[in-house]
């Protein structure tokens, strides 16, 4: 059952989020690493609490792909990252 689970949730976050953005910059990862990680949570919750994070690419933060940086992309970031420590 938990299998099952867990392999839903990967394939629905597949298709329903484009893992790649204009010039194959992984979208989530907002501070360009090259990986999607806590990190990248967290410079992107600076950003939404009015920080001002050192190194933050905000279009790399649009995980929903629906044009905007918004609040709601920030539970879509931590998915990715449960799901690459799956």
């Amino acid at each position: 059952m938990k299998k099952s689970i867990k392999l839903f949730f990967a394939i629905s976050l597949v298709l329903s989020i484009p893992v790649f953005s204009i010039f194959s910059q992984v979208t989530g990862d907002v501070n360009k690493d090259s990986s999607v990680d806590i990190i990248d949570a967290l410079i992107t919750a600076q950003y939404y609490v009015g920080l001002d994070p050192v190194v933050f690419f905000p279009e790399f933060a649009d995980v929903n792909c629906d044009g905007e940086t918004a609040l709601d992309n920030l539970p879509m970031i931590f998915m990715m990252i449960s799901l690459i420590l799956l």
